[in-house]
């Protein structure tokens, strides 16, 4: 390729170099600019398209994907720790909170934002380890707010 002039800078752009293309992954990126990951973690298809579609939009990577508890501690185990983990509670062979204590043994790091119909749970699901919960049927702006704040906490 040729080089090309940047209509608003006017400098030669050297299109075969790797560092003019952001999000290259051979630029060293401070942690600010990092593309930040999820893992949606729940058993209705329908909002997990609707999860992964929300995440494209803000710029969130999808980690992984698990229709419930047991596989997504298989995929927590198996691959690079997400920055927030969204997960439904009622979800078949083992609930949302066995799953998320599970995952916390291995990494007390992790940052969970807990998603359920029942109110009920709040409390248990604090207590052992949620950062946020949200009561479903939650909008994806309570969904981002939950997700920001916990992603900027300390």
């Amino acid at each position: 390729m040729d080089s090309y002039k940047l209509a608003t800078f006017g400098e030669p752009v050297d299109m075969n170099k790797p560092s003019h293309f952001p999000g290259n992954d051979a630029i060293e990126r401070p942690e600010y600019e990092r593309q930040r990951t999820v893992a949606i973690i729940e058993d209705e298809r329908d909002i997990v398209d609707v999860y992964t579609k929300f995440c494209f939009m803000n710029c969130l990577k999808v980690a992984f994907v698990a229709y419930d508890g047991s596989e997504a501690l298989r995929e927590f185990g198996r691959r690079a720790r997400p920055d927030v983990l969204l997960i439904d509670h009622r979800m078949p062979n083992m609930t949302g909170l066995e799953a998320m204590r599970r995952m916390l043994e291995l990494d007390p790091d992790a940052k969970f934002i807990v998603l359920s119909a029942d109110d009920e749970i709040k409390d248990d699901a604090l207590r052992a380890g949620a950062r946020a919960f949200l009561k479903k049927p939650a909008s994806l702006y309570e969904i981002s707010l939950a997700i920001t704040r916990v992603l900027n906490e300390t």
